[in-house]
């Protein structure tokens, strides 16, 4: 049973099944108290909770009343994603923002109005985080067959999955799980299986419920051929394969470790044409004399400080350090557009904001004008802004996922009518496992892993998320988050090995491979 008037807040999916849920926990000596949506369409005059799950100050209202009436609450159930029914259409960019509003975003702001009544309540005698996905049961990681309940599902869910396996992380002190579930069973079947779940608080984050059977998820190791040469079969196959008339477009493609692939793959394609998108302006041809010759980023920085003061203009360290970042940035693209000329590929660098969606299929369009055809696709583009869930704002989240997420959903609409020959999404092995401080990275990459499954269901082409590890040399790793790595053991990704390891992946996985991870020290 569980201690006498524990609290259990659980947003209402409308089905039925949080209402069954509520009667399981109140059997048991708890309280179970519903939280409808703002957009519910119960009677106006029906008291209870209601919230706008995707905005916090609306959440923190409602559970600051639920707190004066009920107590602390003891624990947290998310259980709104099971409200809809899953389509085989790919959601337009509207429904799409709007359902992962609710559904994902509405779960951070869950945890960070309640986290800290749910990290004192729960001491790991019960599960104090439990959110419920709809993805057929097993996570889009088995059949695919057109009566299977995951052959058509809403790929934000991945989503969920992301935070709350970083919860687990940096909570320790409370049990966290995420749950898919099978919208075909009952909803009093569904009740049954996530009251056990709360009452058994094991190490298990990632559940779900495939046939009536509990299945958990976890990574398993494989290999891939050594030689990247593609044989007869693959040719047949229809695998990707890049030859001097081949066009590529890489969102991020002029920076970090999306660049350092890109060039490696153009090197293998002599005459390739390769476009490049990226928020930042193209840089011009040559770096201003008097900033040439500085070569440290100190250097720079002490530049752009002598001449603010010099100009008489009010000193502004933001402004300054923005200077330093723009013009790294700029010789970064720079040098790799260069290399790409070395490499004998056709370079085009294109400023474009790749989560407006109009841009996106404006780029797309423009490319397929030109040159008539576009073999493939890589989304590298992203960012990170690293803090744990309590320092962390609805404006920082929206920072890290969006971009990612809004970007890889406006090309999967662009590519639709036409899909390339491959797409591979950069995805994190946050997305995998967690990371402390990345709630918002780790949920953006789950995104991308179930997208990928969604469009290899529906295109039947090469369409990968690879979940890189931390790389040496490149990426999104500081230097002060290297040393970090370095003292905990943590192995980087050498780049050599990096980008040998993605030519590999591209031409000689399987198709029906749409999820992998690569971590460690990669060996050729």
């Amino acid at each position: 049973p569980l201690p006498a008037g524990f609290a259990c807040v659980i947003t209402d999916d409308e089905r039925g099944v949080a209402a069954c849920l509520a009667t399981h926990i109140a059997r048991e000596g708890g309280k179970a108290i519903l939280i409808r949506g703002r957009h519910s369409s119960t009677a106006s005059g029906e008291t209870g909770y209601s919230a706008d799950l995707s905005h916090l100050d609306s959440v923190e209202s409602e559970l600051s009343r639920i707190r004066d009436d009920c107590g602390r609450i003891g624990a947290l159930i998310h259980l709104a994603p099971l409200r809809e029914e899953e389509g085989a259409s790919l959601p337009n960019a509207a429904e799409w923002r709007s359902r992962t509003a609710t559904e994902v975003k509405g779960l951070f702001n869950l945890m960070k109005a309640a986290g800290g009544d749910v990290r004192q309540s729960s001491g790991r005698r019960y599960t104090g985080l439990l959110a419920a996905a709809s993805m057929g049961g097993g996570w889009a990681l088995g059949s695919d067959t057109p009566d299977s309940p995951d052959s058509n599902f809403f790929p934000a869910h991945g989503g969920i999955a992301g935070i709350v396996k970083t919860a687990a992380q940096e909570w320790p002190e409370v049990a966290c799980r995420v749950v898919d579930m099978d919208l075909r069973d009952s909803p009093d079947e569904l009740a049954s299986r996530l009251f056990a779940e709360l009452c058994t608080p094991d190490s298990c984050v990632q559940v779900g419920y495939r046939n009536g059977r509990r299945v958990s998820v976890r990574p398993a190791t494989s290999s891939i051929p050594r030689s990247s040469a593609p044989d007869a079969a693959q040719l047949k196959s229809g695998m990707p394969v890049l030859g001097p008339d081949s066009v590529v477009m890489a969102t991020g493609g002029a920076r970090g470790i999306t660049a350092e692939i890109a060039i490696d793959v153009a090197a293998r394609s002599p005459g390739s044409t390769w476009v490049l998108l990226g928020r930042s302006p193209s840089p011009a041809e040559t770096e201003p004399a008097e900033t040439r010759a500085l070569e440290t980023i100190e250097a720079v920085r002490a530049h752009f400080v002598s001449a603010a003061r010099t100009d008489g203009s009010k000193f502004s360290v933001t402004a300054v350090e923005s200077k330093v970042r723009r013009l790294i940035q700029e010789r970064e693209i720079r040098r790799n557009l260069t290399r790409f000329v070395a490499a004998s590929a056709m370079v085009r660098y294109v400023q474009a904001d790749v989560g407006d969606s109009a841009a996106v299929a404006a780029a797309i369009a423009d490319v397929r004008r030109e040159f008539g055809r576009l073999d493939g696709v890589i989304h590298g583009a992203g960012t990170i802004d690293d803090r744990l869930i309590e320092s962390k704002s609805p404006e920082s989240f929206d920072s890290v996922f969006d971009p990612k997420v809004d970007a890889a959903v406006s090309l999967a609409h662009a590519l639709d009518d036409s899909p390339p020959s491959f797409l591979v999404f950069f995805s994190s092995t946050a997305a995998a496992f967690g990371n402390k401080g990345q709630c918002d990275y780790a949920a953006a990459n789950e995104v991308l892993n179930k997208l990928a499954e969604f469009l290899v269901r529906r295109w039947k082409r090469r369409v990968v998320a690879i979940g890189w590890g931390p790389w040496d040399g490149a990426g999104m790793v500081s230097p002060e988050l290297r040393k970090s790595l370095i003292a905990a053991g943590t192995p980087m990704i050498d780049v050599a090995h990096g980008v040998t390891a993605f030519t590999r992946e591209l031409e000689s996985g399987s198709i029906g491979s749409s999820q992998v991870i690569y971590t460690g020290e990669l060996a050729t």
